[in-house]
């Protein structure tokens, strides 16, 4: 999964019931609609969101997890522009009794499609980097083939008149 670009990266999962002064809380903002945008990228700045959700609802609700300092937490409050926003309840966490990140793969269809022929195929899919670019395909031979004609279009790119990688009228 990482070879295809499904993990992005790996972390370090801290129990912050052992550290000292921490909490987790979450917060609810319901925001006028045309700030909803606006107040997320402001909260998304914030050091202690860390995890930020726009929902779905009537309310146009902003939902996040915060982790800080009780104070540093309810200090949010003040360092956001409150014109736009309804009504705000940061809610301390008491209890956590459960807490998976797990993406439950087995319902998920994860597939990734070949750049060369568009068959799709998640088990030997390979990778390969061109131009700062990762692509994906499905055996050896559309790579291959698929790297032959990146590199034709490559040199035709340079061949063009006016192009200052030219090689046409060197000849002469």
């Amino acid at each position: 999964m990482i070879r295809l670009g499904i993990i992005n990266r790996f972390t370090v999962d801290l129990n912050q019931d052992k550290l000292d002064g921490i909490v987790t809380a979450i917060m609810v903002l319901s925001v006028k609609p045309a700030s909803l945008n606006r107040v997320a990228n402001e909260l998304s700045g914030l050091p202690y969101v860390k995890e930020l959700y726009i929902t779905t609802d009537s309310d146009m609700a902003i939902v996040c997890k915060l982790v800080g300092r009780m104070e540093e937490l309810l200090a949010i409050q003040g360092s956001l522009q409150m014109d736009d926003v309804l009504h705000l309840r940061v809610i301390p966490v008491n209890t956590r009794i459960k807490r998976d990140l797990a993406v439950p793969l087995s319902s998920s269809n994860i597939s990734v499609t070949c750049s060369y022929c568009g068959k799709k195929d998640a088990e030997s899919a390979l990778r390969k980097r061109f131009e700062g670019t990762d692509y994906f395909f499905c055996c050896e031979t559309c790579m291959n083939m698929f790297g032959k004609k990146f590199e034709g279009m490559q040199t035709g790119a340079q061949m063009r008149p006016g192009n200052a990688k030219s090689t046409a009228g060197r000849d002469r």
